[in-house]
């Protein structure tokens, strides 16, 4: 199945490319290139589509591999994907669904709030938004992703 362009990018970059393009900041030739830019960044992405519940909770008590271009990889472990809650449409069809993935790591190693790319050997990479969640207990910090998929 083929995703296009856009798969390969996070949101944030994929906003950029377009905000640019629309305001005229890239020209036609230029676009291209700003695009395979993006591509080339060497790592197997997964396509946002592909990170539905079922495959995000078979990653339950692996690690994943948190990339941040200032430092070197940290390690988050799946500690738990909370149940799906399906959206239904008046006439009773599922259109949708919402999860949550809950991750832990170090709390000596701290996340901001933000866009992360993480890394796992099954998955490959793929961007997703964290936020630290509750209070660390002296060890170990938990972060919270939220999933809101339509179908």
């Amino acid at each position: 199945m083929s995703y296009g362009v856009a798969s390969a990018m996070d949101r944030r970059q994929f906003m950029r490319v377009g905000i640019a393009a629309g305001a005229g900041v890239l020209g036609a030739s230029a676009l291209p290139a700003a695009i395979n830019g993006l591509m080339s960044r060497g790592s197997r992405f997964t396509p946002a589509a592909d990170l539905n519940h079922e495959r995000l909770s078979a990653l339950v008590g692996d690690s994943v591999s948190v990339v941040n271009p200032s430092e070197s990889p940290s390690k988050l472990n799946v500690d738990h994907v909370t149940p799906g809650t399906p959206y239904v449409s008046s006439d009773g069809r599922v259109t949708g669904d919402s999860f949550s993935v809950v991750f832990e790591g170090r709390a000596d190693v701290p996340l901001d709030q933000g866009t992360y790319e993480l890394k796992h050997p099954d998955l490959g990479a793929f961007p997703v938004f964290l936020s630290p969640v509750g209070p660390t207990d002296g060890a170990n910090q938990r972060y919270e992703a939220v999933f809101n998929r339509l179908r």
